[in-house]
């Protein structure tokens, strides 16, 4: 190693030797820079599939991530890997027809469960070729769908699995694997118990549909779709029920934040330190205003006063007891404008009496409950507002001595 580091710094540049020493690193050491993708923009990360040159149906094989790239093999999108290996089923998604004449019909051979979407897909077999779609809400094997690419003059009477372009369809029709360009192929609407509408016809010769999440597309009508709601509607309604079923679907936890144990957001020692609150003294109190204070020197109350002694100089002061007189005297004015116009309102009504009413003593019975009830009432009010008066007086008092 010594003989290795005296040549490698004995280096000629020109003809000259060069003393200056080079040192030599390691190649673990050395930082390779890699790009990494973010996830998005189509990418999901969770699987390749081996599609062959020509369309199949054999089920193709598929290559599993794990949220991984698969140049750089760096971890991209957490929350993924794992899961029960599925084959894939190549889908077509463009319905071709002709553009004149009958439409071409076509019969569902069977309706299988693809492991890697969420909506079942159906065999469609046309003369000598096979391919798959996606199936709909009701479709069963044996059925004959139709396609077509020509736009009638009158909107043509769908059936569910027929496709046809949106200018072909009347208002309010459920639609699913749409094309946003003609010929594109259907690129809107794949997922489980989904469905797009028809909502409206533009002048430029374009249709509105609405889409699952509320938007609205303007696409042009030569824009091929396929009629029905999509299958397996109760998808999004199925709860998963267990973590190994999440597991078996290729999620894994997304994060340790709420682990029932070591979690951050459940143990609450790692996140924040209880602080005990500080005792209140008397000087952490807000000072009164002047206000305040000037209101509770008015009111002084002896507390080692019987109730007796209390009611004696209650009555004794006269300011208090006349605002207790002009309170009485004016329950009473109250009072009696409302027994007089009672008196006007049976006048009037002694014109209506009933065989009841002739005896005298069902309405004589009446008329002393609800007296007695309005006197009732009147002495509850004047005792609840001596009662008042008291303990405001006894509770600004205590508040000042304190």
């Amino acid at each position: 190693m010594s003989l290795l580091t005296q040549l490698l710094q004995r280096l000629v540049v020109g003809n000259e030797l060069a003393t200056v020493p080079r040192v030599v690193s390691s190649v673990r050491q050395i930082y390779h820079h890699v790009e990494k993708p973010k996830p998005g923009g189509g990418r999901s990360f969770r699987r390749i599939v081996h599609y062959p040159e020509e369309y199949t149906v054999r089920p193709l094989d598929v290559t599993n991530l794990g949220g991984r790239d698969p140049a750089s093999g760096r971890l991209v999108a957490k929350g993924i890997g794992g899961g029960i290996k599925h084959k894939y089923h190549w889908v077509s998604w463009k319905r071709e027809g002709p553009s004149d004449g009958p439409a071409q019909q076509e019969r569902v051979v069977k309706i299988i469960k693809d492991g890697c979407r969420t909506a079942y897909v159906a065999l469609v077999a046309c003369g000598n070729q096979l391919k798959y779609i996606l199936a709909t809400e009701n479709m069963k094997a044996g059925d004959i769908i139709r396609t077509s690419m020509h736009i009638p003059r009158i909107p043509v009477r769908p059936h569910e699995g027929d496709a046809y372009p949106l200018g072909a369809l009347p208002l309010g029709t459920q639609v699913h694997n749409i094309e946003k360009y003609p010929g594109a192929g259907g690129i809107l609407v794949h997922a489980a118990g989904t469905y797009a509408t028809v909502v409206r016809r533009t002048t430029d010769q374009k249709i509105v549909i609405q889409l699952p999440s509320k938007l609205e597309y303007c696409l042009p009508q030569h824009c091929m779709c396929t009629v029905g709601r999509l299958s397996n509607v109760e998808h999004g309604k199925t709860p998963i029920g267990s973590a190994q079923r999440n597991r078996e679907l290729g999620n894994r936890p997304r994060s340790g934040l709420w682990k029932r144990k070591t979690g951050i957001h459940v143990n609450y020692t790692h996140t924040r330190t209880k602080h005990e609150l500080a005792a209140i003294t008397s000087e952490h109190r807000p000072p009164l205003c002047a206000q305040t204070i000037a209101i509770m020197a008015e009111f002084t109350l002896n507390l080692g006063e019987t109730l007796d002694q209390k009611v004696l100089g209650f009555k004794s002061d006269p300011e208090k007891m006349k605002e207790i007189h002009e309170f009485l005297n004016e329950l009473f004015e109250k009072a009696c404008i409302e027994a007089e116009h009672r008196q006007v309102a049976d006048g009037v009504g002694l014109e209506r009496k009933t065989k009841f009413d002739a005896i005298g003593l069902q309405n004589g019975t009446k008329r002393i409950g609800a007296w007695s009830n309005r006197a009732r009432g009147l002495m509850s009010r004047v005792i609840t507002a001596i009662c008042n008066c008291t303990n405001s007086v006894r509770n600004a008092t205590t508040t000042n001595r304190t």
